[in-house]
């Protein structure tokens, strides 16, 4: 059984009717594929809820749902399910987790840039599993540019849409 971590952006692309200016119909298919894939295999989840708010954070309630809904909703019922969910505990740091590497929570000396902070928490949900999970991307740009230092560190992250990485940070 494979494991999966699952970046908010995906379930957000999911959920799109229509491609905007950082999305095709290709790229929103991907997505809606991946999450169910993932819903097939085990997700990877912190035991104190930190994934699935940032989840809850992206929808309103009033929105009748499409893909990344379903998904949150599922993971809310199955959540404790260890046939599908795996919780896992994350150490929180003052401003990241202690399952990050240390290089990977500073200042990369060439470019005078920080891996993005706000996913820091899937990193370190991927860290602290003991399935080795795959961290699934679909626009965010911070993981292809750093992604030889998190593949150094022994993370997998697969890009749904890497035709459009250009095309999102010109935006």
């Amino acid at each position: 059984m494979s494991a999966f971590v699952i970046d908010e952006n995906v379930l957000v692309v999911a959920e799109k009717e229509m491609p905007d200016e950082h999305t095709d119909d290709a790229c929103i298919q991907r997505c809606i594929q991946a999450l169910r894939l993932a819903r097939k295999n085990l997700i990877v989840l912190d035991d104190s809820e930190r994934i699935l708010k940032k989840y809850i954070d992206k929808f309103r309630p009033i929105e009748k749902g499409r893909a990344g809904f379903e998904i949150m909703m599922w993971l809310f019922e199955y959540q404790c399910n260890p046939e599908r969910c795996e919780r896992v505990k994350i150490t929180p740091l003052e401003d990241s987790f202690a399952e990050i590497p240390l290089e990977l929570r500073q200042l990369d000396p060439e470019t005078n840039k920080r891996f993005d902070r706000k996913d820091h928490i899937w990193l370190a949900a991927a860290k602290a599993s003991a399935n080795n999970p795959t961290i699934l991307n679909a626009t965010d740009t911070d993981w292809r540019d750093w992604r030889t230092q998190l593949e150094r560190h022994g993370f997998q992250i697969e890009f749904l849409c890497p035709n459009l990485m250009d095309k999102t940070r010109a935006s």
